[in-house]
């Protein structure tokens, strides 16, 4: 970070993942649940998941490092700063939600997010 304080906004994983956990203990559900019937049930984004199907693991993509394999991250704590997983299609959704929010049934939320 090179300004300093105060600043107006600055992201962190660490908090990400502290509100995601901080709202699944709010509604009492699991973080992906609450992803899934506030985000991507709504959009139609059926491959957007934390834990993958058999179908979605057929299909995900083996990581790498340059040429060595690398170890996918699979976490449950503090799951919010990254533990989707999800497609170029569900992405393509999600952009165009970005886009055109008021085409969406997520779209008073959606412009608070692009503000």
């Amino acid at each position: 970070m090179d300004a300093a304080a105060p600043q107006k906004w600055n992201y962190s994983n660490f908090g990400a993942g502290l509100l995601g956990d901080l709202l699944s203990r709010l509604y009492d559900e699991s973080w992906e649940e609450l992803v899934r019937k506030k985000i991507t049930d709504p959009l139609k984004m059926s491959d957007t998941v934390v834990t993958l199907n058999a179908d979605q693991k057929k299909r995900f993509v083996e990581p790498y490092s340059g040429d060595k394999k690398a170890s996918n991250w699979n976490f449950q704590a503090l799951a919010g700063a990254g533990a989707l997983r999800s497609t170029a299609a569900d992405m393509i959704i999600f952009g165009n939600a970005l886009l055109h929010p008021e085409k969406t049934p997520l779209g008073e939320s959606l412009k608070l997010l692009i503000k």
